[in-house]
């Protein structure tokens, strides 16, 4: 169990992993990446949370 209010309100909230399509380039000199990792930072858990 943890005391971290955010990450006890994030497990609880409504947010969702959704798989999307590539999308489309609007130029054939862009490239697409892919992450390996990704994370949330303290301005995305405000957002999240409404504060």
């Amino acid at each position: 169990m943890t005391d971290n209010r955010n990450l006890l309100v994030l497990v609880r909230s409504h947010i969702d992993l959704v798989m999307m399509d590539d999308p489309v380039l609007p130029r054939p000199d862009w490239i697409l990446t892919r992450p390996r990792l990704t994370g949330t930072c303290g301005s995305e858990s405000k957002a999240v949370f409404a504060d």
